[in-house]
């Protein structure tokens, strides 16, 4: 499932905007890992990139993701999830935008009727 997004910020600083562009693009897919019992692993990959939209200057990060969607009735699905993230540029670097590479994780509950 490849997919790209392009956000542009067009408005005056004074006004809350930056003259800037925001491009994300990745790709996912997911796998059936344990079929009799519904068990999915779901991988994926971004990149995002920032010019002047939201920080002074250039950069990015590189995220990766993977988790697991386990059914735990017909209509209730847990989805556990790890993610790495990476960034580059002026988002790593001065400014007060310095981010650092982050591993993070999360847990999501769906109930489909």
């Amino acid at each position: 499932s490849p997919y790209i997004t392009w956000y542009n910020d067009y408005d005056e600083e004074a006004h809350g905007g930056a003259d800037g562009n925001y491009i994300m693009t990745g790709i996912g897919h997911s796998f059936d890992l344990i079929e009799e019992y519904g068990v999915g692993l779901d991988l994926g990959l971004e990149y995002g990139y920032n010019d002047n939209a939201f920080i002074d200057g250039a950069g990015g990060y590189l995220l990766s993701t993977a988790g697991l969607s386990i059914p735990l009735t017909e209509k209730i699905t847990i989805s556990p999830s790890l993610g790495y993230s990476v960034p580059f540029g002026d988002l790593a670097s001065g400014g007060g935008n310095d981010q650092k590479e982050q591993l993070y994780s999360g847990v999501s509950l769906a109930f489909n009727f």
